[in-house]
Order: structure tokens, then sequence, then C-alpha cells
């Protein structure tokens, strides 16, 4: 392994200065530019704010080091003093991603409790919708894996994970994609606006599952989530809510993209 990079973060990056994670360039073929990073700039100040650390020595003593968090700055949106103005801020502070340790583990050890209780159910439903949607493919017809496949896959899956209608999908679909502005900086304050209000339209969705499940308990994720506990503690309502919003965003996104990149590998490198 690598030493941990030792120089000067504000004086050593000027190799890729402001680098564009999300031009077209990046994307579409990155390694190149980590291959430079790594030789000649691997602390690289990113375009719209922070930094990027692409040697994994760097990384491990950044993961350890206390000084750094998940939770949002004090100078961030997100930040908790701002869940009062911003349903932004006040859905990160319910979730995992944005928790740093010892506020994280309960949320954490429950969140893994329900989620292995609905999976061991769910492997037979999970492996069926599969087989039904890889049957739809005509080997001798063309076919969008990506869109026609892979999209409607996740959030069918996703939907029946959680214990939603199928029918539900694609618009919760539609709402994941503001969920992840909370990872990205934002500074139109239009687009700010939008976002917190289709994370209203989102909380309002799963408030009315949850209200439902209090009711009327299923086998289904929401309400393990509701139901479950830890030491005698559970997860607050909003926390159930906010949580299902994480998992469905994540399980639709990183399978829809994840697909794609495996045919992209696949095609390069058939071998």
């Amino acid at each position: 392994m690598t030493e941990p990079y030792q120089g000067d973060m504000q004086k050593e990056t000027s190799l890729l200065d402001g680098l564009d994670l999300i031009s077209s360039e990046f994307i579409q073929n990155p390694y190149p530019i980590y291959t430079k990073l790594r030789q000649h700039s691997p602390v690289t100040a990113v375009k719209n704010g922070g930094y990027l650390l692409v040697r994994h020595a760097d990384i491990v003593t950044t993961l350890k080091n206390p000084g750094f968090g998940n939770a949002p700055s004090r100078f961030s949106t997100l930040h908790a003093k701002n869940r009062e103005k911003y349903t932004a801020a006040d859905l990160a502070a319910n979730i995992l991603p944005f928790m740093d340790p010892p506020e994280h583990d309960l949320p954490r050890r429950i969140v893994t409790l329900a989620y292995r209780n609905r999976m061991t159910q769910f492997i037979e439903e999970l492996v069926q919708t599969a087989d039904i949607f890889a049957s739809r493919v005509n080997s001798k017809e063309p076919c969008d894996v990506v869109t026609q496949i892979a999209s409607p896959f996740t959030y069918v899956t996703m939907c029946r994970f959680l214990g939603i209608p199928d029918s539900d999908g694609e618009y919760l679909k539609q709402l994941s994609e503001f969920f992840f502005y909370l990872f990205a900086p934002i500074n139109d304050p239009d687009k700010f606006n939008e976002i917190n209000s289709r994370l209203v339209e989102f909380r309002e969705y799963f408030r009315a599952c949850l209200q439902d499940r209090k009711s009327q308990p299923k086998d289904d994720l929401v309400s393990y989530l509701y139901q479950t506990d830890y030491q005698g503690e559970k997860l607050t309502e909003d926390q159930v809510i906010d949580t299902c919003i994480l998992l469905f965003a994540d399980g639709v996104e990183n399978v829809h993209y994840g697909v794609g990149n495996v045919l992209i590998e696949l095609g390069t490198h058939p071998e």
C-alpha cells in the first residue's frame, strides 16, 4: 500500500484544478484522468467545490480521521439548523449517509435488521421478477436493455420490496432524481426550491404508506422498518419515511446505471 499523501492540499491541486465530474469526457472514460491524478495530483479540487481523493491510502486515512464526517457542515443549506426551513435539510438529518457515529449506530442497526428480515422472504420473488424481465429480451430484435429492461426492473423490484404498487414505480423514480441533488452542490435557488417541493411529494407518498401499515401491517419493508426495534429503541416515523425514500432511490439508481456499466464493460472486454 502506498503511503498517505503528505502534500499541501491547497497548493498541489493544479493538474486538473476545477475537475468537472459531470462532464461528458469524464463520464465516458474517467480512467485516464484517474491515472494522471494518482501520478501527479492525488488530491484535486473539484468544480463547484470540494476535493477528489484518488489513492487508496489517502481515502483510508481520511475515513479514519475524526476530523472528517458525513454530517453537513454548518455552512451547508443541509445543516440541521435549517431543518425547519428546508425539507431537504430535515430529510438529510434523518438518513444514514448524513450521519456520524454515535448518532449513526442505532438507525443503522434497525435498518439492517429490517432489511435482512424482508430480504429473507423476498429472495424467491426477486428471482421470479428478474426472470420475467429477462424473458422480454428477444435475441432477434434490437433492445435497449437499460430503458426497456433495467429501468423498469429496478423500480418494480423496489416497489415490491417496500410493499407499494408497481404502477407507482415510474412516478417514484422521477422523484428519486431530485433526492440525489442532496449529494451535489446546488447553486440555483429556483432549482433548490423545486427540489424541496418534490421531496415534500416523496415524503407525502411514504407517509400515506406508513399510516396504512400502522393499522394493517404487511410482510414488506415499510412495515418492518416501523416495527423493528433494537434494545427497545425504534425509528421515528419521519426516519421510517425518509429511510424508505433513501432505499427506493438507491435501489433504483444503483442497479439502473450498474446494468449499463456492465454492458459497456462486456462490449469493451468480451473476454
